[in-house]
């Protein structure tokens, strides 16, 4: 196949292709052949109708469509893959309609141009000599305690408070709550519908960042009696409906029920309960190994994103249109999967009114990732860092494994294509710190808070599950946020021996 390039505007390449006589011919003649095992012509038995009332039937005209239209799908990918051209698609046909139609001759040779996307020619700077700071996550003692602390409260007796008392810190609250906002015009406090919730369990407990959200409850309800009813300011970040979140609003809270924590003592029996270890000795160890991995993750994740930083730096052009829509598609794909994984509809999401101003909300953040995908792909492309196929596949041999009976459909070969990017990613990150001068700052740390508490036993508490589960794991992408796949629901991360 003959192939002619040509450079446009707009990371855009005309490529104007030469179909030979025999692929003309053969193109007419599966057409016509397709057409008499399928045309319905009375007078005439389906595969037995003679061409010339064929063509008489449907028209000279429309036989040639359709048989431009084959040739020029299989020419345009074949011509792609022989000049090994890194095409993004949207691909234009530049001919027109008309003159494709009558040029078209079967037996002769037929030439056509069409456009295609391409990526364009970077101009990069320096990515060698770098001089970076990164936050380095130093490995804390104390949330060792704090693990061992969670698993304590799952596995705490409630002892009902015979003495009557005030609520303190450590109690567990059993309370009804109704949910209200002030109405400024009225002055008055209205109720906000379906926010009645009976029989409450809450741990009154200080919390961080995580739980946050839950605090003013905790404060309002310390001090309170059994059976007392106390108006408390509260805001939410999650769990309500849109209109509510992150607005000042009212609970009017009555404790119903108080109980005191009894904890699970620091035994063997207990590390038997939470994990697959026998002695607590041996948990203790396991989890400081845990904890130390984790801290050590964190630090890479601070050098990768310094360096995903950087790498963006180097793109000083616009993107082509086409990565963008597509990275922002994804992105906006990957929010509503997690609204339907969660349970809420996203019926009505995807009309015009809505996904319009979505789209661009989204477009920055999208800009950004492709390019720091360009910027990926240039500096592997001119280092030759390339991942191994062995590699690629023990991946995917292992993930099989450990999807083996999952109830997700998992497209293999898009895995693998997240898989490879993945990799390469890493790769390059790896490469570059290797050429980089990189000092690792400790990060301080507030004093330790008391540790977080048991989950709450009511659906909107969920954001605040504190003990350590396996969910639907996914392995993100940074760059386009693709996810691999969700891993099988599990139960509760009990500690493994392997962990040891």
């Amino acid at each position: 196949m003959r192939v002619t390039q040509e450079k446009l505007a707009d990371s855009r390449l005309k490529l104007e292709i030469e179909v030979s006589a025999e692929q003309t011919k053969e193109a007419y003649e599966k057409v016509l052949r397709d057409m008499t095992r399928g045309a319905s012509i009375p007078g005439f038995r389906k595969g037995k109708v003679p061409r010339p009332i064929l063509i008489q039937h449907f028209g000279l005209a429309q036989i040639k469509a359709t048989s431009i239209d084959d040739l020029l799908n299989a020419s345009v990918e074949e011509a792609i893959q022989q000049e090994q051209i890194d095409s993004l698609g949207n691909i234009h046909i530049l001919t027109e309609p008309a003159d494709l139609i009558q040029r078209f001759k079967p037996g002769e040779v037929f030439t056509f141009s069409v456009s295609v996307d391409i990526l364009p020619d970077l101009e990069i700077g320096e990515y060698t000599g770098w001089e970076l700071q990164v936050p380095k996550s130093v490995y804390q003692p104390h949330k060792v305690d704090d693990f061992l602390y969670t698993y304590r409260r799952r596995l705490a007796t409630l002892i009902p408070v015979s003495t009557p008392r005030p609520a303190q810190l450590q109690d567990v609250g059993e309370i009804d709550f109704v949910l209200y906002f002030p109405n400024e015009e009225t002055g008055e406090l209205d109720i906000i519908a379906n926010s009645d919730v009976k029989n409450f369990s809450l741990d009154l407990i200080e919390r961080d960042s995580d739980g946050k959200q839950w605090s003013g409850l905790v404060q309002g309800i310390l001090g309170m009696t059994i059976g007392e009813t106390k108006e408390v300011p509260v805001c939410f970040e999650s769990g309500l409906e849109p209109q509510w979140l992150n607005k000042n609003l009212i609970a009017k809270v009555t404790l119903n029920e108080l109980k005191e924590v009894e904890l699970h003592p620091l035994d063997d029996e207990f590390a038997r309960k939470v994990s697959d270890l026998d002695s607590m000795d041996v948990l203790r160890e396991s989890v400081e190994k845990r904890i130390q991995s984790e801290a050590e993750s964190t630090t890479q994740s601070n050098r990768n994103t310094a360096l995903l930083k950087k790498i963006e730096e180097l793109i000083t052009i616009d993107p082509p249109e086409v990565l963008i829509k597509e990275q922002i598609y994804l992105m906006i794909n990957f929010a509503l999967n997690r609204l339907e994984e969660s349970g809420i509809s996203t019926k009505g999401l995807t009309e015009k009114s809505i996904m319009e101003p979505l789209f661009e909300s989204y477009r920055p953040e999208a800009i950004s990732k492709v390019k720091i995908s360009m910027g990926i792909s240039e500096i592997a492309k001119r280092e030759s860092i390339q991942v191994s196929q062995a590699a690629v596949e023990e991946e995917i041999d292992m993930y099989r494994q450990r999807n083996n009976g999952s109830k997700h459909q998992i497209d293999w070969g898009m895995l693998q294509k997240l898989i490879v990017k993945e990799m390469r990613q890493d790769a390059v990150l790896d490469w570059l710190a290797n050429q980089s001068t990189i000092e690792y700052i400790p990060e301080t740390y507030p004093e330790s808070s008391p540790p977080l508490g048991m989950p709450f036993s009511h659906p909107m508490a969920t954001d605040d599950l504190t003990t350590i589960e396996t969910t639907a794991e996914t392995i993100s992408d940074p760059i386009t946020q693709e996810l691999r796949l969700p891993e099988p629901d599990g139960e509760m991360d009990r500690v493994k021996k392997t962990d040891v």
